[in-house]
């Protein structure tokens, strides 16, 4: 995108409005999901919505987190290689949910998940995963999260132990 001053960039996304200032920066805005985050990379964006009181300015490494659920933001520093590494085919998870790694697996690939049973509150996983296939990633998985899977087509179902 040009740098025009007299016609600023606008993203618009559910409720928030992000104005480039000179900028790059990476919108997550999918509809499953209650949170929608906005994280800079370059240059400065401003953010705002008719639910927020204040505008908030970003500046490169910063991102707003908005929860449509109750309709808050939040502000702080973010990992570049979990947030954009997509670009350059990086799946990363630092202390993800299920819900979450399922979610991102499931755009990703373009599959559908489905498991036996929901795996304790407290699980997560850490790791990363470069230009990977499905199956190398949840061979990867399952070595440390105690479960197999079954792959077809567009479908996975994991059966956890």
């Amino acid at each position: 995108v040009a740098k025009n001053p007299e016609k600023p960039f606008v993203v618009r996304s559910r409720n928030l409005s992000t104005t480039a200032l000179g900028t790059a920066f990476n919108v997550r805005a999918f509809s499953k999901e209650n949170e929608l985050e906005i994280a800079l990379t370059s240059g400065k964006v401003q953010v705002e919505s008719r639910d927020l009181i204040d505008k908030i300015y970003l500046e490169p490494g910063e991102r707003v987190t908005y929860s449509s659920k109750d309709r808050t933001a939040s502000k702080s520093a973010f990992d570049l290689d979990k947030v954009i590494g997509w670009k350059d085919g990086l799946i990363k998870f630092q202390d993800a949910n299920y819900e979450e790694v399922k979610n991102r697996l499931e755009r990703w690939y373009g599959v559908r998940i489905k498991s036996n049973k929901n795996p304790s509150h407290d699980w997560t996983y850490s790791g990363s995963f470069e230009n990977q296939s499905l199956e190398m990633i949840l061979e990867g998985m399952k070595l440390t999260k105690n479960f197999e899977y079954k792959l077809e087509r567009k479908s996975v179902e994991i059966m956890f132990k």
